[in-house]
């Protein structure tokens, strides 16, 4: 791939996924989901790239970190956990990989223990307060709120509009076709990987179904428990843009993929695609912080100015255009400068 394509792919998953969204909350999603691919990446570079085995102990933290932030990456824990199993093989490799994964995890235990009493209690297990279960009450059913996958539920988490990944996202139906595509092939020498990859999203994608009354996450902008997965789908995204017509289909579903997920930062309130979509069609630009001022000056303050979200983007475009000019004048004489000075110095 050129600089160009991976710039395209990187816009892609930076603003054209459920990424963008939830890195701008204080959710643990991102973090955990930064922290196992690094796993994933530090293992296929012991494999593939010869880098020094001191790195699986680094690559065992970074699992382990992963865990204590977040329970529900705990498909895509398993099945990186496992790759390490099977690529470091000898025992003497294994073991700085395990020790390492589970210092975090006996930390979350140990804590566990001394709040609830079991380093198996999770605070999803209890209610919001002594006197109700609140909304936690839709983890007291069957198994920990876990049961069987439902149609409905596997249908909700991959195409449905209310939480599907492919219309949150659609750009990852053409990742998970060529991932499969890979995964299939017997001559490819990353097949191992491609077939992890499938592994993780199929098990992530029944692990998110499972939860009986809780599949769709809530009061939240798509399918977040998906979210581990989707920079393992990136892969395949990025390995197949120069195929045939494949950059085309890549460029096309991207742009769509960044203008749901760009809406969905903008306007949080409609809570799915289906209202985020037309409200940035009919309303314009926006931002959160602007939506925030406004609602506050016009309801805690005598300040009776109005100003649209489109003259907001435009004062902030003024403000990037005048430092950009600034920072590009300040270069140019300085690089006229240093010029001058070498040419002083040859005479």
């Amino acid at each position: 791939m050129g600089e160009r394509e991976r710039l395209i792919v990187l816009a892609i998953y930076a603003f054209g996924t459920i990424t963008f969204f939830y890195a701008t909350r204080l959710y643990s999603h991102v973090p955990s989901t930064f922290f196992v691919f690094s796993a994933y990446v530090l293992l296929f570079a012991i494999r593939h790239r010869g880098l020094n085995d001191f790195w699986a102990s680094i690559a065992g933290l970074s699992l382990g970190i992963s865990a204590l932030m977040e329970y529900a990456a705990a498909p895509v824990l398993l099945v990186v956990g496992i790759y390490g199993l099977l690529i470091l093989k000898q025992p003497r490799r294994i073991l700085p990989f395990g020790l390492a994964a589970l210092i975090p995890v006996c930390g979350l235990a140990i804590y566990q223990a001394v709040c609830f009493g079991s380093p198996f209690a999770t605070p999803y297990s209890f209610g919001t307060a002594p006197e109700e279960v609140g909304v936690h009450v839709v983890h007291m059913v069957g198994w920990g709120g876990f049961g069987l996958p439902t149609l409905t539920s596997v249908w909700g988490v991959t195409f449905s509009l209310y939480r599907g990944v492919f219309v949150y996202m659609p750009v990852l139906l053409w990742a998970v076709f060529w991932g499969i595509r890979h995964a299939l092939n017997r001559t490819d020498i990353y097949r191992i990987e491609w077939q992890i990859i499938m592994t993780i999203f199929g098990l992530q994608v029944l692990f998110n179904s499972a939860m009986m009354q809780f599949w769709s996450g809530g009061f939240v902008w798509g399918p977040r428990y998906l979210m581990p997965l989707i920079p393992f789908l990136i892969i395949p995204l990025a390995y197949s843009f120069n195929k045939k017509r494949s950059s085309a289909v890549i460029v096309i579903t991207g742009f769509f993929s960044i203008l749901i997920n760009w809406t969905g930062v903008q306007y949080i309130l409609p809570q799915n695609a289906l209202g985020a979509v037309p409200m940035f069609l009919l309303s314009g630009l926006s931002t959160q912080s602007y939506q925030f001022l406004e609602h506050y000056f016009h309801t805690y303050a005598n300040w009776d100015v109005q100003i649209s979200a489109l003259g907001g983007w435009i004062l902030l475009s003024l403000a990037i255009g005048l430092i950009w000019l600034v920072e590009t004048r300040f270069f140019t004489i300085r690089s006229s400068s240093v010029r001058t000075g070498e040419g002083d110095s040859l005479r």
